[in-house]
């Protein structure tokens, strides 16, 4: 602290205390209208979740099916 200069005095709790419900988490952090977006958000999300997921699946399945194919081909070069 420099020269001269007094400490803030400090508040009482009740002056500086605002009368607030409880928020949910995560409202706090967005304004009232992005809150209410969220909830319709939800559903378009599930659909993208799924659509990655079934894809990454197809590409799981693909690429087994191309590991197999070159693992025959590899045991068909030895035997020949």
């Amino acid at each position: 602290m420099s020269k001269g200069r007094t400490p803030r005095k400090r508040r009482d709790d009740a002056e500086t205390a605002v009368a607030r419900e409880p928020e949910a988490r995560g409202e706090a952090l967005l304004p009232p209208a992005a809150a209410a977006a969220q909830t319709s958000v939800q559903p378009v999300l599930g659909h993208v979740v799924e659509a990655l997921r079934f894809a990454a699946e197809a590409i799981v399945d693909l690429a087994d099916a191309v590991a197999d194919k070159i693992t025959r081909q590899i045991d068909g070069r030895r035997r020949s």
